[in-house]
């Protein structure tokens, strides 16, 4: 009985770390926008110091995360003007501090 239940439970903890890790992505985002004019960007980041040992950041494609890293990233968030906001959502009524929702 305790092998079979120790067997159970490694088997589960396997299989619970492979999907977690089968999860995360740094691609972009799946699911339909329907052409929305606001655009979301992950953008990853490395880290390094200059010549007085202070760290600065630049944007790396080809980073990996591992296992007790930390990882580094920026989010770049694109907003429309209101114009093209109109113009998208066929309205005429939107101005600069409108509440889009």
């Amino acid at each position: 009985m305790k092998k079979r239940f120790i067997a159970l439970l490694l088997a589960g903890m396997l299989l619970g770390c492979t999907v977690c890790a089968q999860a995360v992505s740094w691609g972009p985002v799946t699911s339909s926008t329907e052409n929305s004019p606001f655009s979301v960007e992950v953008i990853k980041l490395g880290v390094r110091t200059d010549a007085k040992g202070a760290p600065y950041y630049i944007e790396s494609k080809n980073l990996a995360a591992y296992p007790q890293s930390t990882v580094y990233y920026a989010i770049k968030l694109t907003l429309p003007s209101y114009m093209d906001a109109n113009a998208h959502y066929k309205r005429s009524d939107l101005q600069m501090g409108s509440y889009v929702t």
